[in-house]
């Protein structure tokens, strides 16, 4: 069977007055009609309906890029704060602590933490500096922990060379840890924290 395109014109009354409608239908050598104009309305609304969705992707692609591009100064500052110092063990090297940060991020987008640099004081003496890096994402309008580890020299203690390691068992250990914490490569937040490590505290962690 051979198919043709023909034209047909069909009359219309509009607001009292007849139109002339002029129509393209697939037709067989007989005349018969293959398409209909329903069907041709019905391909005009899906590529309507095409266009519209075309155009609200665009629209949120373009959305998405802006908010992905905002300025750092579009971002407020995260906070940083230290949620806990504590001894983990004493060796005869070696006084190991673990520090806790808390970090909040008031931004509707999430932060990478990139590095950590850290400076520890015993009796107002410093006894270890340090960087480390963790795979941590803090997330958008959230908190996370991050935590690092202090490796403490026992002779670089002060009272352990002034009076001996038994000594400062009886009065404890002050102590100060700061530092900064770098998050997406732009900010810069400093932290600080003073304490005690008490007796009962040293104990412990000798027997560790």
């Amino acid at each position: 069977m051979r198919l043709t395109w023909r034209k047909q014109s069909m009359p219309r009354i509009c607001n009292g007055k007849t139109q002339t409608l002029t129509l393209l239908k697939w037709c067989n050598c007989n005349g018969m009609t293959m398409r209909s104009e329903q069907h041709h309305k019905s391909a005009v609304k899906r590529l309507r309906i095409d266009g519209r969705r075309r155009a609200l992707a665009a629209r949120l692609a373009s959305l998405c890029a802006a908010t992905l591009l905002a300025p750092a100064f579009a971002l407020g500052s995260p906070e940083v704060s230290v949620k806990d110092v504590s001894m983990q063990a004493i060796d005869r090297e070696h006084l190991r602590l673990n520090v806790i940060l808390k970090m909040d991020n008031s931004n509707p987008l999430p932060i990478p933490l990139s590095s950590i640099q850290f400076l520890a004081r015993i009796e107002d003496r410093e006894v270890a500096t340090g960087q480390t890096t963790e795979s941590l994402r803090l997330p958008a309008l959230g908190s996370a922990d991050a935590s690092f580890r202090v490796l403490i020299p026992l002779r670089a203690l002060p009272v352990a060379l002034d009076r001996g390691l038994g000594a400062f068992l009886g009065d404890g250990l002050r102590y100060e840890i700061e530092g900064t914490a770098e998050l997406g490569g732009v900010f810069r937040i400093p932290f600080r924290k003073n304490g005690r490590f008490t007796r009962a505290q040293l104990l412990a962690a000798i027997r560790s």
